[in-house]
């Protein structure tokens, strides 16, 4: 069975992982769920995903591929080149957009120091509308969306992100209010959101931004899950 980071509620810290076996879910029926472990990636190098929706990837992403010199769970990881010409992504649905009344996308990053800032880590985006989660050029983590009236964007405290280190972020909308949590810690909120986010009617894309300022990732991700539910509240 797939691993999971754990909530409050399951007697750990928002963020902290159990150190053996299965990990439970406090948060129930991801609308989007890739461990990005070796075994993710089917026989034709597609990510499935692992959710009741079992959506696969639309194309090859020759810029995404399963490595084993860095993992903190499965034994391997998905490693992103940077280059962004060939990435996974998922065909638009209405699942991508953020819902005002819950929810949360959170996955493990390691950056690869190697890179540069910033670096575009998942956006459901297009030249209007639609949402990304990136790393500043501060190492600060940031959210930004758009209702159809213009840019938001939120950042955590500078610093916040290392390069070459294992780090859990989330984003999470509890009440219409929009918060930024690393390794567990709320970083900063924002009470602006307070409608769904727009559906620009492109795909969900990992590590860039379908618009036209891409600032592809390098580095590892791992557990990458989207829910339409608060799975952070502390």
């Amino acid at each position: 069975p797939y691993w999971n980071t754990t909530a409050e509620s399951d007697g750990y810290d928002p963020g902290e992982t159990k150190g053996s076996g299965a990990r439970t879910d406090s948060t129930s029926n991801p609308v989007l769920l890739l461990p990005l472990d070796a075994s993710n990636f089917d026989n034709n190098d597609k990510i499935d995903d692992l959710s009741t929706n079992a959506r696969d990837v639309e194309a090859s992403h020759s810029d995404c591929t399963s490595k084993t010199d860095q993992s903190y769970f499965y034994g391997s990881s998905a490693y992103f080149d940077g280059t962004g010409d060939s990435i996974p992504s998922y065909a638009d649905h209405s699942d991508w957009r953020i819902k005002a009344n819950g929810w949360t996308c959170e996955m493990w990053i390691r950056p690869d120091g190697s890179g540069s800032r910033p670096d575009d880590l998942i956006s459901h985006l297009g030249s209007t509308e639609g949402w990304y989660m990136y790393i500043q050029g501060n190492d600060q983590l940031g959210v930004g969306w758009n209702h159809g009236s213009g840019y938001v964007e939120i950042t955590s405290n500078t610093g916040t992100v290392k390069d070459d280190v294992w780090t859990h972020v989330a984003a999470v909308v509890d009440s219409n209010v929009m918060k930024i949590y690393v390794n567990g810690i709320q970083q900063t909120s924002t009470s602006a959101f307070n409608s769904d986010s727009q559906a620009p009617s492109t795909s969900l894309r990992l590590g860039t931004k379908a618009n036209s300022y891409p600032n592809p990732y390098k580095g590892w991700m791992s557990d990458l899950r989207i829910y339409h539910s608060t799975k952070y509240t502390a």
